[in-house]
């Protein structure tokens, strides 16, 4: 496979996957598979396309969804529950794929409760029903997941052409966001120490985000300077319209060159959430928000460590890995003993 075939094939395949782990609320009529979710008694909004139920404590309801099959064939459905985090990209996400942060108390997971698979026959709906059950005690505010619907024997149409064959295959997510009360909750954001980090042959500056409440963290605009104290050079990231699912963290990051410099680098975060008119905090922009949290923490790479980054980006973008170096520097040195030892062979019988 060529370098380029190899290249198309791998972001065809991100992109793919992208889709299938991105849970989105699904009516499309043109699909032949969709979900939709039964407004539920307990709805706090009707208007909503996802669930929102006031549940009191020990208190139980059901959550009902349309599965809507426009096939030939019957579809098997995987269902699971995870409850919402959010991923490095600022998002609120329902995938499962996040680690859980160690301030959430409740997993909704752990409550909401439903058959794992379903079969939906050919041109035909079903309802899938799952129990939602709260604590005992009265929640601290609130708790959100989602359900993700994934056909197993499903997929849209196959693209080929010459070079590729894609099939796409989808995962179909609701949200699912349950209180005690019909009140809202203020949010807290903690930003953490940050660090040097690598991913995917890319340096960068990684800033801990860490929404502390059992809400939602919405509107977070967030902006890194990091400074290094030695070249005096500045690399610096702003990013908007993000949001923090209810106890829930993210690593927000600053790219870095590859040749990484040691150095002491100097960390300033600033963060604004929750946009207000009123807000007594205002950006750069003039936009006012409600909250603003600043942090500043001091980062220092070493000699030792920019040359262990700088190697490792190398080999991860295809360099030549120092095991290589080290098989030609062996077979250099045997190839100089086996010449030595000929021509004394050589010298030796020429002697005779």
């Amino acid at each position: 496979m060529t370098r380029k075939r190899f290249l198309e094939s791998l972001v065809a395949f991100v992109m793919m996957t992208m889709l299938m782990i991105i849970p989105v609320t699904v009516h499309a009529a043109s699909s032949g598979f969709s979900v939709q979710p039964i407004t539920s008694k307990a709805q706090r909004d009707k208007s909503e396309s996802y669930f929102d139920v006031i549940v009191k404590p020990n208190q139980s309801t059901d959550l009902k969804v349309k599965l809507v099959n426009r096939t030939k064939q019957a579809i098997q459905v995987k269902v699971a529950v995870h409850s919402g985090e959010t991923n490095d990209n600022g998002m609120v996400d329902y995938s499962g794929l996040q680690k859980k942060d160690n301030t959430l108390r409740y997993d909704l997971s752990q409550y909401l409760k439903g058959p794992k698979k379903v079969t939906v026959p050919a041109n035909s709906q079903q309802i899938y029903t799952a129990k939602l059950t709260m604590p005992e005690n009265q929640l601290p505010g609130l708790m959100a997941g989602g359900f993700t619907f994934s056909p197993m024997n499903y997929s849209t149409a196959t693209k080929k052409s010459a070079k590729l064959s894609i099939t796409n295959r989808f995962s179909y997510g609701i949200a699912v966001v349950t209180r005690n009360q019909d009140r809202t909750w203020q949010p807290q954001l903690k930003i953490g120490q940050a660090t040097v980090t690598q991913q995917q042959a890319k340096n960068a500056i990684a800033v801990p985000m860490h929404n502390v409440k059992a809400t939602f963290l919405n509107q977070l605009k967030v902006n890194v300077t990091a400074t290094n104290n030695r070249t005096h050079k500045v690399y610096k990231r702003t990013a908007d319209a993000m949001q923090m699912a209810p106890n829930s963290h993210f690593t927000y990051q600053v790219r870095l060159p590859n040749n990484v410099t040691a150095g002491r680098y100097l960390v300033n975060t600033t963060a604004y959430y929750v946009k207000d008119q009123t807000g007594q905090y205002t950006d750069s922009t003039g936009t006012h928000y409600k909250y603003k949290t600043t942090n500043t923490s001091d980062v220092i790479v070493t000699a030792k460590q920019s040359k262990d980054l700088q190697q490792r980006a190398k080999q991860a973008r295809g360099g030549t890995p120092w095991f290589i170096y080290a098989i030609i520097a062996l077979v250099v040195v045997l190839l100089i003993i086996i010449g030595t030892l000929v021509t004394l062979l050589i010298k030796k019988r020429s002697k005779k």
